[in-house]
């Protein structure tokens, strides 16, 4: 019975940890689209800035 248990709680943590990754590479992935943004923003503006000033 015991060894069931802890059979169990390894697949949970097996579990959680796997979730836990899952998110964090989600989360990641969104930062990355989120800096890949705003350098096309600021480099945008510049460029308008840039025409603007001829």
């Amino acid at each position: 019975m015991g060894d069931k248990r802890l059979y169990n709680v390894t697949q949970l943590t097996i579990f959680y940890a796997w979730t836990y990754g899952k998110i964090i590479s989600l989360f990641s992935s969104i930062i990355n689209l989120y800096k890949k943004f705003l350098k096309t923003l600021n480099n945008a503006i510049i460029f308008s800035k840039s025409l603007a000033s001829k």
